[in-house]
């Protein structure tokens, strides 16, 4: 961020010299076309900068509540006399051991996904540095690293990851490295939605690819960002319980503990 003038004036620089390229190609550029340009540029960078304000402040927001529901989903997966003891107090003797089993179950899927979580964001971050690294963008490192960080949030963590890449390359004043830049978080975006999320997600908690990718789909429809997050675990939930009613249905017997062992 204190770097940012001087990326503005190296943008400013490398705008001069494509004029001048122009120019000693018999490109004619006019001087007044390019003011006038940059002055609707900035009349629409004005323009925005309140909504820009509002979203980026949305987005961070957002974060907050990404990392209080991963404090509370962490939570709930490793205390897990805390949980036994709510739904002990909740539920009828009757079903207390089937219901604090299903929950146990579901506490395993749930730690699988946040591992699975942990993991995916390495995987890209690595991804992520050995592009940039081999393409020769500044702050290879800090940029890797803020891509593995904002893996946590559907769809949204990856765009703007790549955005802050494409933005520093720029700054470089060279456009072979900004499109370089840009095919590669495409080209990994693409390999993680298609392969990375559906195979490793679908192993670790057990779900087909096609459920994983419509879990997150519906999760990011219905509760836009946290939704898209949290739409893999709930889905492995909910598998835990039908894949019970299913057995049930058939007459299959439901593996249940003893009862000493839930006290």
């Amino acid at each position: 961020v204190s770097n940012f003038p001087a990326y503005y004036e190296k943008i400013s620089i490398g705008i001069h010299t494509m004029q001048n390229q122009a120019n000693d190609n018999n490109i004619q550029i006019g001087n007044d076309s390019i003011v006038k340009t940059l002055e609707s540029l900035s009349l629409t960078l004005a323009q925005t900068t309140k909504s820009i304000f509002v979203t980026i402040t949305s987005i961070f927001g957002g974060l907050f509540s990404l990392l209080v529901v991963l404090v509370i989903t962490f939570y709930l997966t490793v205390e897990e006399n805390a949980l036994k003891y709510f739904i002990k107090f909740l539920t009828p003797l009757k079903y207390r051991v089937y219901a604090m089993d299903l929950i146990n179950r579901m506490q395993s899927k749930i730690g699988l996904w946040l591992r699975g979580q942990l993991l995916l964001s390495i995987i890209v971050g690595i991804l992520v540095y050995a592009g940039l690294l081999l393409f020769g963008v500044k702050y290879a490192l800090l940029l890797a690293l803020v891509a593995a960080i904002l893996e946590i949030i559907p769809y949204l963590g990856p765009w703007i990851s790549g955005i802050i890449a494409v933005f520093i390359a720029f700054s470089d004043g060279s456009i072979i490295k900004v499109l370089l830049v840009a095919f590669w978080y495409l080209l990994v975006q693409q390999a993680e939605n298609n392969i990375i999320v559906p195979k490793l997600m679908g192993r670790m908690v057990g779900l087909n690819p096609i459920i994983v990718i419509m879990a997150i789909i519906i999760g990011f429809k219905l509760g836009g960002v946290i939704g898209g997050m949290l739409g893999v675990p709930v889905a492995a939930a909910i598998a835990v319980y039908l894949a019970d009613v299913i057995k049930e249905k058939k007459g299959e017997k439901i593996n249940q503990p003893e009862t000493e062992n839930m006290e």
